[in-house]
Order: C-alpha cells, then sequence, then structure tokens
C-alpha cells in the first residue's frame, strides 16, 4: 500500500488525533500550531481561550511565529 492510499483510508483517524492534540494543549495551557488544509504556507496559532493567529510567510516568519508560544 502507498502512503497515499494509507492517508486516504485513515484521514478521519488523523483528523481526530489532530482535534485531540489541540484539546491536548489547550488543557495544558499552551498554543497549538498546525497547517490548515489549503492555506499554503499559513499555519495557525490556537491559543488555549480559542483564539486563533495565522502566520505567513517564508521561513523566517514561520521560525518568528513558532517563538510567540514561548
Amino acid at each position: 500500500m502507498r502512503i497515499s492510499d494509507a492517508i486516504k483510508k485513515n484521514s478521519e483517524s488523523i483528523r481526530q488525533m489532530g482535534r485531540k492534540a489541540i484539546e491536548e494543549s489547550k488543557k495544558k495551557g499552551v498554543p497549538a500550531y498546525y497547517v490548515e488544509k489549503g492555506e499554503g504556507k499559513t499555519i495557525t496559532q490556537e491559543n488555549p481561550d480559542g483564539t486563533r493567529v495565522h502566520i505567513e510567510g517564508e521561513e523566517e516568519g514561520v521560525q518568528n511565529g513558532a517563538r510567540m508560544g514561548r
């Protein structure tokens, strides 16, 4: 089985894992970071209070955005 076939077959399980990781981050009081489907190079920072910040840009922007959660 190819990786792409395995991803398609298990796509709902993968989505559930992502939602669970976000919930665990909220419980611990830290932001979660993820790339939304179709958003390109935009990283979303979801804060424990539910607010979201979209971090756009090339490598420099991603590195700066990752430091925001520290």
